[in-house]
C-alpha cells in the first residue's frame, strides 16, 4: 500500500521506525522487514534503514525473560546476525593488512553511499562523496588520533554520529628478559617480537627483533606497538650497561643453539627458548 499510494520518506521511515521498535526482540522477521522497505524504496533510505537495523539486534542480544518470551532464541538470532551484518558502520585498525585505513562497514561496501569522518572530535570532517570503500590515513592524520577524540564516522542523509572507540594498550610488558652481556632484549612470547617498538635517545620508534642490540652505557624505551584499536602504550625505559668484565666464560645468545629436548617441553614453550648459555634455558 506505501509504494502503491507513493509513500515519502517521512512515511517510510516511520514505518520502519514502527518495526524497529515492535520487533526489536524478534530480530530475524524485523531485519527482513527492513530489507523488505529497502527493496520497495529502491535503496533511497540505505543509510537511515541501516542505522535503524543495526540497534534492535544490539537490544535483543541481551534479552531477558522479562523482555520476551524466549529471551534465548532472541539473543541466538541476535548474534547470529551481528555475526553477519557486524553493526558496525565502519572499521579501522592501526595494523594488519589494511594497517590505518578506515572502511564502511560491509553493507555499504558497494560504494553507493558518500560517507565522512572526522578526527578532532567533530570540529571538521573529510567528505567522500566518489563512492570510495576506504580511505587510507596520512602519517599525520594517525598521530592526530585521540582517545578523547575517538574516530568519527558518519553517512551523507543520516543525522548519526558514530564512533570508532581509540584506546591505549597497556604498558605492562609480558615477561621479558635484558640480558646486559649480551646487549638484547628477549621476550618469553617470540610472538610479542614484532608488537614490541623501541627507541633510543630522540631516534625514531623502531619494531625490535630478536637481532637488536643496545651496546653501552644506553637507556632504552620500550613500549606495545600500536594494534588494532590501541594506540601504542606508554614506554618503559630499560638501561643497558657497559659489562667490560673479562675472564667470564660467556656464549652469546646468537651463537646458541637447541640439539634436543624432551617431549615435554615440545611446542611454543619449548627448549628453542635459550636465553643464554651460561645461565638459563628452557
Amino acid at each position: 500500500m506505501y509504494e502503491w499510494k507513493g509513500a515519502g520518506k517521512d512515511e517510510w521511515l516511520a514505518l520502519a521506525q514502527h518495526v524497529a521498535d515492535v520487533l526489536a526482540y524478534y530480530p530475524l522477521p524485523m531485519h527482513d522487514f527492513m530489507k523488505i522497505i529497502d527493496e520497495r524504496t529502491k535503496g533511497a533510505y540505505v543509510v537511515e534503514l541501516e542505522d535503524l537495523r543495526a540497534r534492535p539486534p544490539q537490544k535483543a542480544s541481551r534479552a531477558t525473560a522479562g523482555d520476551v518470551f524466549q529471551p534465548e532464541v532472541s539473543k541466538a538470532m541476535a548474534d547470529a546476525l551481528l555475526g553477519k551484518f557486524d553493526g558496525y558502520p565502519a572499521t579501522f585498525s592501526f595494523d594488519g593488512a589494511d594497517a590505518n585505513t578506515i572502511k564502511p562497514g560491509a553493507q555499504f561496501a558497494s560504494g553507493g553511499t558518500p560517507w565522512g569522518y572526522g578526527l578532532d572530535g567533530g570540529a571538521s570532517w573529510k567528505q567522500l562523496v566518489n563512492g570510495q570503500v576506504k580511505e587510507k590515513l596520512t602519517d599525520e592524520q594517525v598521530a592526530s588520533i585521540t582517545p578523547e577524540n575517538d574516530i568519527l564516522i558518519r553517512f551523507i542523509g543520516s543525522n548519526t554520529i558514530n564512533a570508532i572507540d581509540i584506546g591505549i594498550a597497556p604498558k605492562e610488558l609480558l615477561r621479558y628478559f635484558l640480558n646486559d652481556r649480551s646487549n638484547a632484549l628477549y621476550f618469553e612470547d617470540s610472538a610479542m617480537t614484532g608488537k614490541i617498538e623501541t627507541r633510543v635517545g630522540n631516534g625514531p620508534w623502531m619494531s625490535l627483533t630478536e637481532r637488536d642490540l643496545f651496546a653501552g652505557d644506553v637507556d632504552v624505551r620500550v613500549r606495545r606497538a600500536a594494534s588494532g584499536t590501541n594506540l601504542a602504550s606508554e614506554p618503559t625505559t630499560l638501561s643497558f650497561t657497559d659489562d667490560r668484565e673479562d675472564g667470564m666464560a660467556f656464549i652469546p645468545y646468537a651463537e646458541s643453539n637447541v640439539n634436543s629436548h624432551s617431549s615435554s617441553q615440545n611446542g611454543e614453550r619449548g627448549a628453542r627458548r635459550v636465553l643464554d648459555g651460561s645461565a638459563l634455558s628452557y
